[in-house]
């Protein structure tokens, strides 16, 4: 019987406490299930049928890693309430006779029996959850794709580690308490206040070094692919931020309120301001996980609503033509056949052509500085320093367009989708150009609209000055054009044309 004294008493304990065990429990087995979904989703090779799977893959695999940090930190803020609540009582086992040994044995206990029991439930309900939530995330994206209901074994050895850390490591700290409390303190730990705590200036500055650094980023960061490098800097300096002001600036700030007599000694001011200053100790993690979750929150819930919504939209622009046809590196003679034989299969499925467009250009990743361009070296340059020049001879222009305007060999006509703006001059690969006109607007295919580098497009007088700047390449081509036809009818045609080129 006595081998079981203190596994009876941590069930005991866990039972009179249940009002204060279920939720802890029933958080743990939210996390715990959310994060076996994300992970079962991001490993499922279903994935990897679909287009752009890598992609979404990728996106979830970040998923798994954001998940896992929230534990760590919303599972310790949990467990703060819980074992405050518990000091009184272990402080009584203390008072009567019991070591602290043995105290910390039935708190290791108490946490085994919890942890099992959230790992158990957390891991069935993810199971029993991540179809329902693969097949919305399928229904969403608009896929079919063959999918095979299966355990990931993976996703729970992965899920039984990752908290099964978790647990171990709040277990650590729970001890620690123990054993630096003393009995007295442990029998008035759910009532005692907290001690008045002192002004530690230099979090303050850090908090505001950091928190407006990450601002500024984020507010003057314009090129994509620099926000994207970025991103995740600002992110961090943010939470680092929010997390210094919260615990230290609140406490530097509520002082600098109580210097001030006129503000400090009155009725409303006075209990409120000293109140808070002994309760923003313990409370300014809380506030600060709070602010820095509701913003990650409505961050993803307004990015993901946009993105569902402008769907439609984003498809326009990204494919213009409902059949579009690219191909690289190829002469002019090449690119009459192929215009020769999309028109041919065209007819052969009884397919009208509408508003179809075709030119050749060709584009090279340049370095730029200010209205200079020169030729990308990867291994010297940083990618953040890109921008793509789309060259495009005038001819091809003009039959685009229909317009007929005319160059000498110096002048150019600009085009600037996405980037600084060029006023008279540009120079690229050393060459100098006039900029003879600003286009407005230029007919291009979409895949420009997708990516994430500034984007000049420029029109010169012939094929040999294009030549002079890319010697050893072809002009690339496209045809692109809509059609009347139903979806089956347009699926044939393309799937021809693919095995045809």
């Amino acid at each position: 019987m006595r081998r079981f004294f203190y596994s009876k008493l941590a069930l005991s304990n866990m039972n009179k406490h249940r009002k204060t065990y279920i939720p802890y429990i029933l958080s743990n087995i939210f996390i715990i299930a959310m994060f076996y979904m994300m992970h079962f989703i991001s490993s499922n090779p279903g994935l990897k049928e679909m287009s752009g799977g890598e992609a979404l893959i990728t996106m979830l695999t970040l998923g798994n890693y954001v998940i896992g940090i929230f534990s760590v930190i919303f599972l310790f803020y949990t467990n703060s309430f819980l074992i405050k609540r518990r000091m009184k009582e272990f402080g009584l086992f203390n008072v009567l006779g019991m070591e602290k040994k043995h105290v910390a044995k039935v708190i290791s206990i108490e946490t085994f029996f919890a942890s099992a029991l959230s790992l158990l439930l957390g891991l069935t309900s993810g199971i029993v959850l991540s179809k329902l939530m693969f097949l919305l995330l399928s229904n969403i994206l608009q896929f079919n794709i063959q999918f095979t209901y299966f355990i990931s074994v993976l996703s729970i050895v992965y899920s039984v580690l990752l908290f099964s850390g978790i647990f171990i490591l709040i277990l650590l700290n729970n001890l620690r308490h123990i054993h630096l409390a003393k009995p007295i303190e442990l029998l008035r730990g759910g009532q005692v206040g907290e001690k008045e705590p002192k002004t530690k200036w230099l979090l303050v500055v850090i908090g505001l070094i950091t928190l407006g650094y990450g601002y500024y980023i984020a507010l003057v960061t314009e090129s994509p692919l620099t926000a994207m490098v970025k991103f995740f800097l600002a992110v961090v300096l943010v939470i680092i931020g929010t997390y210094a002001l919260f615990t230290a600036g609140t406490i530097a700030l509520l002082k600098l309120l109580r210097k001030n007599k006129k503000f400090y000694y009155q009725t409303k001011h006075f209990i409120s301001v000293s109140g808070m200053i002994y309760r923003m100790k313990q409370n300014a993690a809380g506030l600060a996980s709070r602010r820095n979750l509701s913003s990650i929150i409505l961050f993803m819930l307004s990015t993901t609503v946009s993105l569902y919504i402008g769907m439609e939209d984003s498809l326009e622009h990204r494919y213009p033509k409902e059949i579009s046809v690219s191909a690289f590196d190829v002469s002019l003679e090449e690119a009459e056949s192929i215009e020769k034989n999309i028109v041919d299969e065209a007819d052969e499925h009884n397919v009208e052509m509408i508003n179809p467009i075709h030119y050749r250009s060709v584009e090279f990743p340049m370095t730029q500085q200010g209205n200079s361009f020169s030729a990308h070296d990867p291994e010297s340059q940083s990618f953040t320093d890109i921008s793509i020049i789309e060259a495009m001879p005038l001819d091809e222009y003009n039959q685009l367009e229909k317009q007929s305007a005319t160059l000498d060999d110096d002048e150019v006509l600009l085009y600037t989708f996405r980037g600084d703006p060029i006023k008279d001059t540009i120079t690229i690969d050393n060459q100098e150009f006039k900029i003879k006109d600003h286009l407005q607007d230029l007919t291009f295919d979409g895949k420009s609209i997708a990516m994430l580098t500034d984007r000049y497009f420029v029109v010169m007088k012939d094929e040999s000055i294009i030549h002079q700047i890319s010697p050893n390449e072809n002009l690339s081509y496209y045809y692109g054009f809509d059609t009347e036809a139903d979806s089956e009818t347009e699926i044939a045609l393309t799937l021809s044309l693919s095995q045809l080129l």
